[in-house]
Formats: C-alpha cells, sequence, structure tokens
C-alpha cells in the first residue's frame, strides 16, 4: 500500500537487497501472474501513479535508500508519461533505470535513447526461446544487466526452476562477452534452493511474486525483510554483483 510502500523499500535493502525493482501498475499486467496481477489491481484502486511511485522513491532516497532502484512496468506507463517527462523524473528522484516488460529490443529505438541522454539503464528481458539474434540485440541494448526469463508463461512463485535456463544465461553470456554486463534469472524464483542454484551459472536472481505475497501477508513489511533475509543468507547473496535486482 502507499502507507508502506517507502518502508519496504528501506526495508529490502536492510535485508540484502542488492537492486531493488518497484513496481508500477497497470491496468492489464499480461506478463504477470495471479499475485501481481492482484497487487497491480489493488495498487490502482487506491489511485497510484507513476508520479506517486517517482515520490515514493524520492522519499526512500532522502531515507537512507542508496542501492540501484528500477521500475518495472509495461510501456504505456511511461509513453503516457511522456518519454522524455520519464526520463527526466526518474533521473531527479533517484531511479537508476527501467524493466519494460513488452517493450521488444525492436520498437526500443524512441525510448533507448532518452535513457542514455539522462545516464539510465534500460534492462533488456531475453526468454528461453530467443535466439542467438535477439540475444546479440538484447546485448546492444544492456548496459547493466540482463533480465533472464526463466520460463515462458506469467511470474509467479514456482516449486523449481527451468533446467534449460542455465543454457541461456551461457548464449547471453556470449553476446555480452567482456562487456562486464551482468545477467538475472527471474520468474518463479521463491525458495533459497533456486538461489543456489541458479548462482551456479548466473550473477543474481530476480524474486517478484514471493516478496509482494510476504507484503500482503500479516506480517507485511517484516515478513518480507525476512524472506530477503533467508533468501540471501549464507555464503550465497541473491546478487553476486550489482547487476541483478531483487
Amino acid at each position: 500500500s502507499k502507507d508502506v510502500t517507502v518502508d519496504a523499500l528501506l526495508g529490502l535493502q536492510e535485508s540484502g537487497a542488492d537492486v531493488i525493482e518497484l513496481g508500477v501498475p497497470f491496468s492489464d499486467p499480461q506478463a504477470d501472474g495471479a499475485t501481481i496481477e492482484a497487487a497491480s489491481h489493488v495498487s490502482l484502486s487506491h489511485g497510484t501513479t507513476l508520479a506517486d511511485c517517482f515520490s515514493y522513491v524520492e522519499q526512500a532516497r532522502g531515507k537512507g535508500l542508496t542501492v540501484p532502484l528500477v521500475l518495472m512496468g509495461y510501456y504505456n506507463n511511461f509513453l503516457q508519461h511522456g518519454l522524455d517527462e520519464t526520463c527526466k523524473d526518474s533521473k531527479a528522484k533517484g531511479v537508476d533505470g527501467f524493466i519494460i516488460v513488452d517493450l521488444p529490443c525492436e520498437q526500443a529505438t524512441d525510448f533507448h535513447p532518452k535513457c542514455v541522454e539522462y545516464d539510465l539503464s534500460l534492462v533488456p528481458i531475453v526468454a528461453p526461446t530467443s535466439t542467438p539474434e535477439r540475444m546479440a540485440k538484447a546485448a546492444a541494448l544492456a548496459d547493466s544487466f540482463i533480465y533472464v526469463v526463466s520460463v515462458l508463461g506469467v511470474t509467479g512463485a514456482r516449486t523449481s526452476v527451468n533446467t534449460e535456463v542455465e543454457s541461456v544465461v551461457a548464449g547471453v553470456r556470449k553476446a555480452t562477452e567482456g562487456r562486464g554486463i551482468s545477467v538475472a534469472v527471474g520468474f518463479g524464483v521463491s525458495e533459497r534452493k533456486h538461489v543456489e542454484e541458479i548462482g551456479k551459472y548466473a550473477d543474481g536472481v530476480v524474486v517478484g511474486s514471493k516478496i509482494v505475497q510476504a507484503l500482503g501477508s500479516p506480517g507485511g513489511v517484516a515478513a518480507a525483510k525476512d524472506l530477503v533475509k533467508e533468501l540471501s543468507g549464507g555464503p550465497l547473496q541473491v546478487a553476486k554483483t550489482e547487476g541483478a535486482p531483487e
């Protein structure tokens, strides 16, 4: 909710998140599963806007948030606000970049130059079905990390990790060789064993639905903090480099 967003951002940092992803609510979140879709609709029912998201980031920065933060949303969120205004406001309020789930690399020709102009990252998404050619296009856009989707379909906590994702990560590594681009794996990551498994070949994991579930539970922010501590505990951290969101 609006009341706890800033506390949640600070709590995730305190618990070990190396990068934080803040979702911008959208009325038709086609790539998201039931958990995030429901959260998006609740957020919209409370009147949450992109401007509110900027405000949350600014407030959190003022209270000590230092880790990189990216906004995750759908292209229309940012198009309606104006691409230049989106980048200008993001830079002013403390946002570091974007993950736009419905913006293919080929269609990023308007937004990517704006991101470059304002020194913001546009994080490309690579799927298990991505060809080497598409991975090369993603690599050309990337300047921080690439988000590898572990499975086709929508977001949501799962009990296992797709065994094919390791070869996808290898393909991305080949496409970005020598550039220092990190690789993060998401969609379905919900348990410590997933983090340990993915950590053998990727730089980080993306955990979304499981954290949203925790935030929506009676435990709220405290439950989310405990979850992140659990996922990032031990010798392996949730992200081994700055290039992976939590």
